[in-house]
């Protein structure tokens, strides 16, 4: 069979060898010039077929790399949804909610409460105090008296406490303090002091601290106040201490009391903090007694009047400058 496939390789020589045979089945010879032209029209398609699968090779890399760029999550995706970031955050946060268990843990707050109390106690013993109008409270020994101050002196109390009652072990007092956690506080370091406490607040128990201060009070004791605690607004009285007063009969003596070296808190109250080897000032007010024909209003701008004046010359007695 002379039809030319010598020169004819791969899928040229296949497809001309096919027409050879069918041409010899058919009992006809082909000229030799027609596998020549079947050879070139097949390497055309050859080469065609071969840029066909190279392009779409091309292409199926091309569209996976489309679709891994399109599943893969971009930087800020990944750093937000990776697994270790939630833990990173929450262990970031984990040692700030530690601490803040740890400070309202009951044993960390009664230590707080002890060196607290061990504090003002070297305060007390190494201040040189001056104390006026004691004599305003001897006068009224034998009925209930209430001593107001205002809540930024609260650490000062036991000082006011002592003097009072001139001892340190049992003062006979009754301090009202809050039912909040600080106020917990400052009811265990008054309570290492030699006061007793009663918990109550305006807006939650008040009711109950109000019967403890009357039942104090029936028994001719001493219970001490601070009307604008315990959330302020600072030295604004709330009515509590002038009704308190009007339903027992009770006196009320403003009090006041300053130190010469101290720091002031950021409360909202501007709590002073005393310091040791200083100077310090005790100023009994002048009493403010219910009268029948008043009203509780009248009586408490009068209460609320005494405690900033004897505020003012404690801290003028004490060495401080004393706003106008």
């Amino acid at each position: 069979m002379a039809c030319g496939r010598a020169g004819a390789t791969g899928m040229d020589a296949g497809l001309a060898t096919v027409c050879c045979v069918a041409a010899d089945a058919a009992g006809r010879r082909l000229p030799r010039a027609v596998p020549v032209a079947l050879g070139r029209v097949t390497a055309s398609w050859s080469r065609l077929g071969t840029e066909c699968r190279a392009s779409a090779r091309s292409r199926r890399f091309g569209a996976r790399s489309l679709v891994g760029l399109a599943a893969e999550p971009s930087r800020a995706t990944r750093a937000a949804d990776a697994p270790s970031s939630l833990p990173r955050r929450h262990g970031a946060m984990r040692p700030r909610r530690m601490l803040k268990h740890l400070l309202r843990h009951p044993r960390t707050l009664a230590l707080a409460a002890a060196l607290l109390a061990r504090h003002l106690h070297i305060v007390a013993a190494t201040t040189r105090w001056s104390v006026t109008g004691r004599e305003r409270v001897e006068a009224l020994r034998g009925r209930p008296l209430i001593g107001a101050f205002w809540h930024e002196q609260l650490a000062l109390a036991p000082a006011i406490a002592w003097d009072w009652s001139g001892s340190q072990s049992d003062t006979g007092i009754t301090v009202l303090v809050s039912r909040h956690r600080d106020g917990r506080l400052i009811g265990d370091v008054v309570a290492r002091l030699g006061l007793d406490v009663a918990y109550g607040s305006s807006r939650r128990g008040g009711a109950a601290v109000f019967r403890e201060a009357q039942r104090v009070l029936a028994e001719r004791r001493a219970v001490a106040i601070t009307p604008d605690g315990p959330r302020g607004p600072r030295r604004v009285a709330q009515p509590g201490v002038a009704r308190l007063a009007r339903l027992t009969g009770a006196a009320v003596i403003p009090l006041g009391v300053a130190v010469s070296r101290a720091r002031r808190l950021g409360s909202w109250d501007r709590m002073i903090l005393p310091l040791p080897l200083g100077r310090g000032a005790i100023v009994y007010g002048e009493p403010v007694l219910p009268e029948q024909a008043e009203t509780e209003e009248a009586m408490l701008g009068r209460i609320a009047s005494g405690m900033s004046e004897a505020a003012d010359e404690a801290a003028r007695r004490a060495g401080l400058a004393v706003a106008p």
